[in-house]
């Protein structure tokens, strides 16, 4: 009788290799875990956002984050409204900076039905916000399912179900990661939260191919590029393109059959294009759109508070102002090094009343949080790397971690910055190098599951390296604790001096005197060494339990919910630290309508505010309030230009009087008395000014006379004022037809006045040359008279006019873009393509399983 074959031994799980992965692992005859074993993995992703929802639950159980960008951002929800009720899709809005395309510059986004999937996924996350009344709600939603991409990415390779929920735990809560709710950056968990799906499904690829993960791949890119953070779409990008080159080549060194890889990594190209493509109505509009904002042109005349060079990208040193440094790699490991960012002070110079404190002294201007990815996840990344450097995804993500990490630096160690800088298109027009630590924190938290993972397969099988790897995690943990009694004892003295030279403690110095910043500086350095020790005694208790549970002195559940506990400890006490919840909601606050907005709001004529009082950028906007001031990163450059030469230089206010007359600014709201001018109105709830600018011209009014000269003539005239705007207008060309004067017999009436439409009905002398006060900008805005096209001139600089000939006529002036609408036709084409494509794949694999 034949010997019987010994049962294979049970692989251990690798990264993207190729070789099988363990099998499950089948529940035992006479125990049933508590949990079904077909329900364990809804449990765990389950867990992820049910932990999420308890950390944000102070804001979204409470009012919010009150974050500069978040209530910039809602300042446009009016708006949005109004379009969303009228059926019209906003491309222009009236409300900041006299006019700009508002879905073109990235600004706003209306509904886009042609698109399903984002429709349907945008409309899940907003639906979870609204069952918990919360916009947080919405970002915990985001989160958890960047957690469950990571937890998916996990299971692919390691069998342990807790391996993957301590990966996706830590790699959201990770500091730099969950900051993002709390400071209004709402597109980045968005983009982020895709990044692992991709990776998942390139291996699901890479197995075999399948029409089901291809519609995947576009579907998941395409969400990237609706959610619209250009800067970590290229992050993202440039994982997968790093992960594709060192891949491939050790496939080619190793003879490993790349042709798979390859097809993968062909399919993941060209879902980028589609993806790409399904969002060519956004893309399309924001490529003609760019010649004709700050980001895409240069200024006309530099000035101090402009920073693009002669391409439209930012200028080497507004680029690189928050780069990130080889020094503040100490942040890795005391969060507190650096001053963090906001920690909350109580003591002698606020009347031991708890406020919040900007106390980071590095060299960027100023920063939120560190870096901080726990020190219990660096130590298992450790080791993870360690027990599996062999590996191509391990090699990958320590590559990553690495690349990234030189690439933040910007100026402060430019070697792979600067390479950027450079040679990469459109790279210089991004900002903050230290943005792409972002990557770091996706790639050491999968690290940290493979050490965990080695860890287990150690302690059955121990080897010498294995024991020197446990006293090594110890003597490290040891000896960073002593240090820190080291440095707590010799170096206080100098790292005060540090902290008062430093920008930000000079600043401090002038503003309050040495003997004030003496205690900040204090509080900061009692803060980073009390810092010091939790983590010097989280990285020693974390080394103990590994060491107990590798000499089978701890029993495998015991390990697991310790560990847990330390990186929520650990995590959660430094995630907390920049976390401001609004004390009321803003709707009660910021968004109350105030006594200024109901004496404005009485005038039912068409005019502009200049508002000064706002803290909120683009504020007046919720009101529906034309603003000629306001914020945005990617104006139109004519009106910057207009700022720039014509005004103090500001990038948000308008501060010439002359500039508020051309621009039909009526009323002007300010904090502060101007002069001995009286106010037309003084609010009783806020206290300011409001004043009426009788000077201003109408919206649309005929002038005598022109006068052709060059630009920067133009300019100067309006920063000097040296002309009536209502009888004298700057052309930069000769019309065609010659102009007559309309000696005030010109007649010009508003008829019917929409964001992307305006109606004039008009009655004049001869051919006279009829003035919008609407900002100039060629690409979209047409003008018709009585139905007929008829040429804009660029006139007094920034603003549009007409020659209108003798009689009564029609004016109108339609704004349509040729790249929207030729790109929402590829959008609703290539949507119906991926939709048949998505059942026909998941039509296959269903088949496919059935014959399994």
């Amino acid at each position: 009788m034949a010997k019987p074959t010994p049962p294979a031994k049970k692989p251990y799980p690798t990264a993207f290799s190729g070789k099988p992965l363990q099998p499950q692992k089948k529940p035992s005859l006479d125990k049933k875990p508590l949990i079904p074993e077909k329900y364990q993995d809804l449990f765990y992703i389950a867990m992820i956002l049910i932990s999420l929802i308890i950390f944000f639950s102070g804001a979204i159980f409470g009012n919010g984050f009150a974050s500069t960008d978040t209530l910039s951002s809602f300042s446009f929800q009016t708006f949005l409204d109004q379009a969303k009720a009228s059926g019209k899709f906003p491309l222009w809005v009236p409300y900041i900076f006299s006019g700009m395309p508002s879905y073109a510059s990235l600004l706003t986004t209306g509904a886009r039905v042609w698109d399903f999937v984002p429709q349907l996924v945008f409309g899940i996350a907003s639906l979870f916000a609204k069952i918990f009344a919360s916009d947080v709600a919405r970002m915990a939603l985001w989160y958890a399912f960047y957690g469950t991409g990571i937890y998916l990415l996990v299971r692919t390779k390691k069998e342990d179900r807790f391996i993957a929920f301590f990966a996706a735990l830590a790699a959201v809560f990770s500091t730099w990661v969950i900051l993002w709710a709390m400071i209004g950056h709402s597109t980045k968990p968005v983009v982020f939260a895709f990044l692992p799906f991709l990776f998942l499904f390139l291996e699901k690829l890479r197995i075999r191919f399948s029409i089901l993960y291809s519609v995947l791949i576009v579907f998941s890119i395409h969400m990237m590029f609706e959610a619209g953070h250009i800067q970590m779409i290229f992050y993202s990008g440039l994982a997968l393109g790093l992960y594709i080159v060192i891949e491939l080549t050790n496939r080619i060194i190793t003879k490993n059959e790349p042709l798979p890889f390859l097809r993968a990594a062909g399919i993941l190209v060209a879902a980028g294009v589609i993806a790409f493509l399904m969002s060519s109505d956004r893309y399309l509009s924001t490529l003609e759109y760019m010649p004709y904002s700050t980001r895409g042109t240069a200024p006309i005349v530099k000035t101090v508070n402009q920073h693009q060079d002669a391409t439209g990208g930012n200028d080497y040193d507004y680029a690189t102002m928050w780069s990130f440094s080889p020094e503040e790699i100490k942040t890795f490991f005391v969060p507190n090094f650096y001053g963090f960012g906001k920690l909350e002070y109580q003591g002698n110079l606020t009347g031991n009343r708890a406020v919040k404190m900007q106390t980071y002294w590095g060299q960027k201007p100023f920063e939120d949080a560190a870096p901080y990815m726990g020190i219990l996840v660096l130590m298992l990344a450790f080791v993870g790397f360690i027990k599996n450097m062999k590996d191509v995804f391990v090699q990958f993500l320590a590559i990553l971690s690495f690349f990234a990490l030189i690439l933040s630096f910007g100026y402060t160690f430019p070697i792979l910055y600067n390479i950027f800088f450079d040679i990469m298109p459109y790279f210089n027009k991004f900002r903050a190098p230290s943005m792409v630590l972002a990557l770091v924190h996706f790639a050491v938290p999968l690290l940290a599951a493979y050490g965990l993972a080695s860890i287990l397969e150690m302690k059955r099988e121990p080897s010498k390296q294995d024991k020197n790897i446990m006293y090594g995690l110890m003597g490290f943990a040891g000896l960073f604790m002593l240090w820190g009694l080291v440095y707590s004892s010799l170096f206080q003295n100098s790292y005060l001096e540090a902290v008062t030279a430093s920008k930000m403690g000079q600043q401090f110095v002038g503003a309050y005197g040495a003997s004030t910043f003496a205690e900040i500086a204090n509080f900061i350095w009692e803060k980073m060494i009390m810092d010091w020790y939790a983590v010097a005694g989280i990285a020693l208790v974390s080394s103990l339990l590994m060491y107990m549970f590798f000499k089978n002195k701890l029993s495998q559940p015991v390990f697991y919910i310790s560990l847990l506990a330390l990186l929520i400890i650990d995590l959660w006490r430094v995630g907390y630290r920049p976390m401001e919840i609004a004390e009321t909601s803003a709707e009660k606050t910021t968004f109350q309508r105030t006594d200024v907005i109901d004496f404005i709001k009485q005038d039912k004529s068409k005019f502009r505010i200049a508002d000064f009082t706002s803290q909120t950028a683009n504020l007046p906007a919720y009101f529906l309030l034309e603003n000629v001031n306001g914020y945005h990163s990617a104006k139109l450059r004519v009106y910057q230009d207009l700022l720039d030469v014509a005004d103090q230089g500001s990038t948000s206010q308008v501060t010439n009087p002359f500039l508020w007359n051309l621009l039909n600014v009526k009323y002007i709201v300010s904090p502060q008395a101007l002069g001995e001018m009286p106010p037309a109105f003084r609010s009783s709830q806020t206290g300011a000014y409001v004043y009426e600018n009788t000077q201003m011209v109408p919206r649309v009014f005929f002038v005598d006379s022109i006068a052709i000269a060059k630009q920067l003539d133009i300019l100067q005239n309006l920063k000097i004022g040296n002309f009536n705007p209502r009888s004298l207008a700057y052309l930069e060309k000769a019309p065609a037809t010659p102009i007559e004067a309309a000696f005030g017999q010109g007649k010009a009436r508003i008829t019917n006045y929409e964001n992307e439409y305006i109606k004039v009905e008009t009655e004049n002398p001869g051919n006279n040359l009829l003035v919008f006060s609407e900002i100039y900008y060629p690409v979209s805005w047409a003008a018709y008279i009585d139905g007929k096209p008829a040429e804009i001139y660029k006139t007094d600089f920034a603003l549009r006019s007409v020659i209108v000939p003798a009689g009564k006529h029609t004016v109108e002036m339609k704004f349509t873009s040729p790249a929207f609408e030729k790109g929402k036709i590829i959008s609703t084409s290539l949507n119906v393509v991926m939709i048949i494509l998505l059942a026909l794949g998941i039509y296959f694999e269903i088949k496919r399983r059935k014959r399994l």
